[in-house]
């Protein structure tokens, strides 16, 4: 990557601005050999390597003779930013600037060793294939005709994509009025964008033939995005500060869908407030409330579907049917499921209410203390399949999903929807206090998050259902940190905590699950600055080798959830900085 800023003086009152950065990265990943599942193999009774002499209508495999899945991904992105900054000397002075920027980038990714279904199956069926070894070759010459059969079926997924945006945005401040004590500045502005955004798949993986991959989720999408605001701050007698801002956002977004084509038009005006009073030199107050808008996305609204297999408990026909299929009742079973937008999508609206304090008790300790209470309307998230199951039983039946003759799951179609609401509210907290000694300087600070709730509900119809202290849900988290500076040394101690969880087995129905106990993560560094401007440090994450909670099927092939917990165990590092 290259970044450079650069600016030139054109009068004493405009300067020009720019800045360049270009971006390239290439990733390469593997995973096992391709699960030939998204359209898994049947074989007829009369094929000749039938051993069962009946119709098989499933034939679990995976193409190990060809090798792993190996995928490199190379991404590619510049970015030009030029503008003019300058002040009028009109009243108190305005500034003013006026900027345009233009960013795009692609994704070149090659996914090789994957499995074309319709050719497995068509190879199958000429009964030249003895994939259960009927006839008693040697493994070698087995492996071999496997080999050969994935050989014919392997397939190169193909996935590009770019994105391009073109911005232009301009702004005005200055002071509106001074004197008397009280002061009142304003900054306003507009900005506009245009955004071209592409993403496609190879044919086949797009049509659901291939194994190994997702493919499918493509999208071609246009959105132009137009904005202005509007922002005031005063402040007045008795350290009083009061800011008032409003935002109008509009964007115009179509794309094509499989349907044919689909366009939407989102906009709103979104108000804030903030007000801080300092009543004595030691001790701020302050409160903030605001609404905000979030229109959805092009992938949200226009991304075809993409394939997955889910694991999760089908607690409506296993909970009727107790006993009868231990295997499809095991909670790691997988679910062919569909990932897909939603060009019918309304946008997230939401309220936000903050009320705190910062009291510095004395020169040395300081205390920071903040309740939040936040909700949100039509909020988008793609929802879990464990989620549709527990809808499916609550409502007696899904839209979402697909049962056989037998009641089993066959396929489930997620997507991006509205959900009704969710609402949270906790309060954070930070303190810390310096101390200095013949021994050096320290500083400890702690911080702690404490959520109240956090309630959601899937529909109008819904009841509200707090998950707050429940699996991947902590009430408490935090941090203590103590660091020590002692001439051209220092240190820093840092520890980490994630509280407890219930399982949620109840509330989830899901008995699989089960409660999470705390865990706590030391980090430790020491630093050496030397004399040539530079430093070295050594540490430690996770000193004494922590193993996060983990219950078996956390989600797909992990067993602990990677979002909260550290996975990695010990780690050693060095790190030199040298500045010239």
């Amino acid at each position: 990557s290259i970044l450079s800023n650069f600016n030139y003086q054109l009068t004493d009152d405009i300067q020009f601005r720019g800045r360049a950065s270009a971006s390239l990265s290439e990733t390469n990943t593997r995973y096992a050999g391709t699960p030939v599942s998204t359209n898994a193999p049947t074989m007829a009774a009369d094929n000749p390597m039938n051993p069962l002499g009946t119709d098989i209508s499933e034939i679990r495999m995976r193409s190990v003779q060809i090798g792993e899945r190996d995928t490199t991904t190379e991404t590619n992105s510049i970015d030009f930013l030029a503008g003019l900054v300058g002040y009028w000397d009109v009243g108190s002075g305005i500034d003013w600037e006026i900027n345009a920027q233009h960013t795009r980038s692609t994704t070149d990714s090659f996914n090789y060793n994957l499995i074309n279904d319709n050719i497995v199956q068509d190879l199958i069926n000429t009964g030249n294939y003895d994939v259960f070894n009927t006839t008693g070759m040697s493994y070698e010459d087995w492996d071999a005709q496997m080999a050969d059969l994935y050989g014919q079926a392997a397939h190169t997924g193909v996935y590009q994509a770019q994105f391009n945006s073109t911005q232009f945005d301009g702004l005005l401040s200055g002071m509106l009025y001074e004197g008397n004590g009280v002061t009142l500045a304003a900054v306003v502005g507009a900005e506009y964008e245009m955004i071209e955004f592409v993403q496609l798949s190879d044919p086949q993986s797009a049509a659901g033939i291939i194994s190994g991959g997702s493919g499918g989720d493509d999208v071609d999408a246009t959105r132009d995005r137009s904005s202005g605001y509007l922002e005031l701050q005063s402040s007045l007698p008795y350290n009083v500060d009061l800011s008032a801002a409003v935002r109008y956002e509009r964007y115009e977004q179509e794309g094509n869908i499989a349907s044919g084509f689909a366009s939407s038009t989102f906009d709103s005006v979104v108000p804030k407030f903030s007000a801080s009073w300092r009543p004595v030199d030691s001790l701020l107050l302050r409160a903030s409330w605001g609404e905000s808008f979030r229109a959805p996305n092009m992938g949200e609204m226009f991304s075809g579907e993409a394939l997955s297999f889910e694991r999760t408990l089908d607690t409506v026909w296993c909970s009727a049917n107790p006993g009868a299929d231990e295997n499809y009742c095991s909670p790691s079973n997988q679910y062919k499921t569909f990932y897909g937008g939603n060009p019918d999508l309304q946008a997230e609206e939401g309220e936000s209410l903050t009320l705190g304090f910062v009291w510095n008790v004395t020169d040395d300790w300081s205390i920071e203390t903040s309740y939040y209470d936040i909700s949100y309307d039509s909020k988008i998230e793609v929802v879990d399949v464990a989620d549709l199951i527990r809808e499916e039983e609550a409502n007696g039946g899904s839209q979402y999903i697909v049962r056989g003759s037998d009641g089993k799951i066959e396929t489930i179609h997620s997507q991006y929807r509205n959900l009704s609401a969710l609402e949270t509210s906790g309060f954070d907290f930070v303190t810390s206090y310096n101390q200095e000694t013949d021994f050096g300087d320290f500083r400890l600070k702690l911080e702690m998050t404490h959520v109240l709730d956090y309630k959601t509900k899937a529909d109008a119809e819904s009841d509200f259902f707090d998950e707050a202290g429940l699996q991947d849900k902590p009430e408490w988290r935090g941090s203590a940190s103590v660091n020590w500076t002692r001439d051209n040394w220092s240190a820093a101690w840092t520890t980490y905590y994630i509280g407890g969880q219930d399982s949620g087995a109840v509330e989830y129905n899901n008995k699989y699950l089960v409660d999470v106990s705390s865990y706590f993560k030391h980090n430790v560094q020491l630093t050496y600055a030397h004399d040539w401007n530079g430093s070295i440090t050594l540490g430690v994450n996770n000193a004494f080798d922590e193993e996060a909670p983990t219950w078996y099927n956390y989600a797909d092939y992990r067993d602990v959830n990677t979002g909260l917990y550290d996975v990695l165990g010990r780690t050693w590092f060095v790190t030199i900085n040298q500045k010239f």
